[in-house]
Order: structure tokens, then sequence, then C-alpha cells
């Protein structure tokens, strides 16, 4: 054991300085000198003690000498203008320092001890080039041995772990390690605190700012709850009614609402191909069922432009929804060739209903700059420039899927229903009505239904899904597959109709169908043409 602590002392003599002592150093520097050199006298003495106390001067003599040469230094030689222009980056500071104390031998031979143990300490390099002292130091056969020993006492003791004191340098390393952690994800949420807490000011004062009317100083837009409208429903390009006036919700109100709903309104393009239309409502129970919402529909009929397959016949475009939008349709579609995925993904719409990598049901945006310019090809923001609808006007009867059956992710339930009674969906289209527009729908019904108002709120109080249904004698045929307006004798008298399954009351109850037959290609042309083109309303 002596053994060991003699080397241990050897290697204690090579360490760096202690950090209290590092501090100190700061007397070295020339700039420091030249502009607080009391500072650096009384630095100096401190260092001058350390050394005393640790035994590495002879006497207290020799610390006398050292300090009476470092004031002559700083009263005669450091107000010149080269210590205040020192340039650490350029020029070596061992090498100033020798030039400068060369009259002060015994305080030269101090600092120049200073400077060789402070090899490796950060704070005393940082703007220093390294001490070409601590080289040459290095290479002694003295240091090497040294060094050797350690090294092989610690293998045959069985590693670092083993040996005592080195394994109690590595826990206090460790425990060091894991207090610095902490500190500094205490510093990242206390920070990330204040932040928020300082945006959330921001946003009450603007608040306020908006509820006083100082033109006719009075309170406006206070706060009250609203149970009709949820945050799902709360998006750019969304209508919403409040308190029956229609609103448009045009932009984030400041940066620090958009930064926290815009990543959970990511947009993509869904795009169903002509494979897989008659299965479309399978199609959007997994979307609804993946938390994402549709917020645009239509059926189109592309251009030879595009793949022949894909204009061999209608199309269903989409634009999905919600948190990661992206990658959850891309992971319900699966790889692109149908054929891989039966094997790799057989869960995925392509494994159950592709056949190869051509006819493989549905195309999803690959990126979200790709999904960007695919949505505004089929829904562009410009008016009048977007692809046509694949409505005919011939035999026809319309169904609205009502803003309720939408919000409620029933959509491809009805259409599943729909399909499976043998109906063709020759047209298909998403949007929101005005609620003039919905008045004017629905004027047949005025005076005569006593739920009349509330049928008109309810048909804008929403995006709704418009059909066209193609066939012959469809208008008669479909409304009974309808059933009657009130779910509840629906339930009892036709419980298989759409709104016996899925309606909840007489305004609510999930479909609208045309009563009679000469009314059918009149809603179809009145909502397919005009609706995507009503005027504007209040924006927010």
């Amino acid at each position: 054991m002596q053994g060991l602590c003699n080397i241990i002392r050897k290697v204690q003599d090579k360490s760096p300085l202690k950090y209290l002592t590092v501090r100190q150093l700061v007397c070295l520097d020339p700039s420091v000198m030249y502009r607080e050199p009391e500072r650096c006298r009384n630095h100096m003495k401190g260092l001058v003690q350390r050394f005393l106390q640790d035994k590495q001067l002879t006497d207290t003599s020799a610390g006398d000498v050292i300090l009476q040469q470092f004031d002559s230094l700083l009263s005669l030689k450091s107000r010149s203008e080269d210590f205040l222009s020192f340039p650490p980056m350029q020029k070596r500071l061992d090498v100033f320092l020798c030039s400068a104390m060369e009259p002060y031998p015994e305080l030269w031979a101090f600092c120049k001890k200073l400077l060789i143990l402070s090899h490796g300490q950060a704070t005393v390099e940082r703007g220093f080039s390294i001490n070409k002292e601590v080289e040459s130091d290095n290479l002694k056969e003295d240091t090497v041995v040294t060094r050797r020993l350690v090294c092989d006492y610690i293998i045959q003791h069985g590693g670092v772990t083993q040996v005592p004191l080195s394994k109690q340098l590595l826990a206090s390393v460790a425990r060091a390690r894991t207090r610095y952690r902490i500190h500094l994800e205490t510093n990242r949420k206390n920070k990330e605190a204040k932040d928020q807490a300082l945006k959330r000011k921001e946003a009450e004062d603007c608040l306020q700012e908006l509820k006083f009317d100082v033109k006719n100083q009075r309170m406006f837009l206070r706060r009250t709850k609203y149970s009709d409208i949820h945050q799902e429903d709360l998006f750019v390009g969304s209508r919403i009614n409040v308190f029956s006036r229609q609103l448009n919700l045009i932009e984030y109100g400041d940066q620090y609402t958009a930064n926290n709903l815009s990543s959970k309104k990511e947009r993509t393009l869904a795009l169903i191909k002509p494979d897989m239309i008659t299965k479309i409502g399978d199609v959007l129970e997994l979307i609804y069922s993946s938390n994402l919402m549709v917020t645009k529909a239509k059926m189109t009929k592309l251009t030879r432009n595009l793949v022949q397959f894909v204009s061999s016949g209608p199309v269903v475009a989409m634009e999905l929804m919600g948190a990661e939008a992206l990658s959850i349709w891309r992971r319900l579609l699966g790889p692109a060739d149908s054929a891989v995925e039966q094997g790799e993904v057989p869960q995925s719409i392509r494994a159950q209903c592709g056949t190869d990598g051509i006819k493989n049901v549905c195309h999803g945006s690959d990126s979200l700059a790709a999904a960007a310019r695919e949505l505004e090809f089929f829904f562009p923001s410009t008016i009048g420039q977007s692809v046509p609808n694949t409505a005919t006007f011939i035999d026809c009867t319309c169904c609205i899927i009502k803003p309720h059956a939408v919000s409620e992710g029933i959509t491809g339930n009805i259409l599943n229903s729909i399909s499976a009674a043998g109906f063709e969906i020759s047209a298909l289209q998403m949007f929101s009505m005005e609620r003039a527009n919905a008045e004017e729908f629905y004027e047949v019904y005025k005076g005569i239904v006593s739920e009349y108002p509330n049928m008109v709120t309810e048909l804008c109080s929403g995006p709704c899904l418009v059909l066209e249904i193609t066939g012959a004698n469809v208008t008669k045929t479909f409304r009974e597959f309808c059933g009657p307006a009130d779910p509840e004798v629906a339930q009892h008298l036709r419980p298989n109709t759409l709104r016996a399954l899925y309606g909840k009351d007489k305004v609510k109850n999930a479909v609208h169908c045309t009563d009679l037959p000469e009314d059918g290609v009149l809603e179809a042309v009145g909502l397919t043409h005009r609706a995507p083109l009503f005027g504007k309303t209040p924006d927010l």
C-alpha cells in the first residue's frame, strides 16, 4: 500500500492545479495586470500562500521575494501598452512573460511552475497556446515511468473498478455528471416555464385589448362556454357556427397558437383509385379510426395527362388532417406494390384490396411539400380552377350526409350501407354551406315542419358530404332506403334504413334525401355547382 501511495503522490505532483488555485491565475493575464493591478497583487499573494502551505516553496522569505518582484513588475512594466494590447490568440503567454520577467528570475521561476502545473485546465488554456514546457516535461523519463507503474498496478488488481481510490474517483465523476445533467434539465424546464408564462401573459393582454371596445367604451367578446364547438373543429379553413353566426377561420391569432396547433393539423392528400370506389366506406372507416379527419373530398375524373389507369374511371380525392397525418396515411396504405405487401404488411389497405404496383387501391403524398402541391391541384385556393366533379345530372337523386354524421366519423358506415344496398354513387363532394343557402335549400319545409330553424342550423353547422346517386326510379327507392325522417319511428317501422341505423332525432337524422323525382336533378345541380361558389361569410 505504501508503494501505491508513493505512486499516487508522484501522479499528484504532475496533476493540474486545484480549481481555486486556477481561478487565481488570472493575475498572469497581461491585460488584467494593466487594468487591475491591485486585484492581481491579491491573487499572487493567495498563490504564494497556497504554495507555502503545500510546502512547494522552501520558506517564507522565498515567497516575500516573489511578491516584491511582482509588485515591481506591476509598478514598472505592466503600465506599458504592450500589456494592455496583449493578443492571447496570436502570441504565447509564456514567451511574453519570460521576456517581461527577465529582471525578476525568482518571479519567473515561480510563474513558469504555475504555467506547467496548469496544463490541462481549460480555464487557463482557453485563449492561450499550450505551454511547450509541458510537452517536454511529459517526455521526461520519470513521468513515463510513473504512468507505466500506475497502469501496471491497476491491471494487476483487475482494473480501475477494483482499486479503491480510482473506484472512488469514478463514483465521484458519475455523481458530478448526474448533478450536472439534473442542473441542465432543471434550467431547461425553468426556462420553458418562464417562456410559456410570458407568452400566456402576452396572449391574455392581447385578449384583454380585444375585449374592450375603445370607441364605444364597452366590453365585448366576453369568454363564454359553447359546448357545440370542439377543438378538432378549429383549424385554418374551417367554418363554424357560434350562436347562429357563421364564421370562417382564416388564420391563427398569434404565433404561439400557430406553433401549438399547426403540428396537430398536418394535411395530406388521399386519392382513392377507380378499383376502390365501391369500397370507399371501408377506407373512410380506417381513416376515422386512425384519428384523422376528412376536411375536403371530391369525386372527379382525371385527364389523360395522368397515368392511364387512374384516368380510366372516377377517383375520390380527399384532404386528410391530423397529427402526423402524412405518416399515418402512408402506414395505413403500406408499400406501393400490393404483391409485396401481402407478405410484409398483410393488414394494410393495399395488401387487402390491391393487386399490383399500379392497381394498388390508393395514393398518398410522399412528403409535406408534395402534399401541398397535390392538394392545390385537387382543391385549388383560386376559385374557378378546380378539377371538375363527376356529376351526370341524369336519372339522379341527391343525398346529403349531414354535418353531425361527418363530425362523428360515421360517414364510412353510411357509404358502405349505400353501396351494399346496390346504389351507385356517381358524384361526391364535401363542402360547408352558408346559412342563407341552407335556408333556401330547405325553403319548401318552411312553415310546414316545426324543426325547420334547427334543420337549417344543422345543415350549416359544419362540413357535409353531398352525393349524387343514379339509377332507374332512384329518387323513390333511395328515399325509402333512407327511411322516415324521425329515427325513432324508423327504428320501429324500418329498422334497416339509414336514419334508423345512424340518426339521433328529427334534426340530426344522418342524411337528407330528395323527396320528389322532379327535384333530384335540381338539388344535385344546385349543390354541386353553386355551393362551392357561395358568397363570403364573416371572417374571424
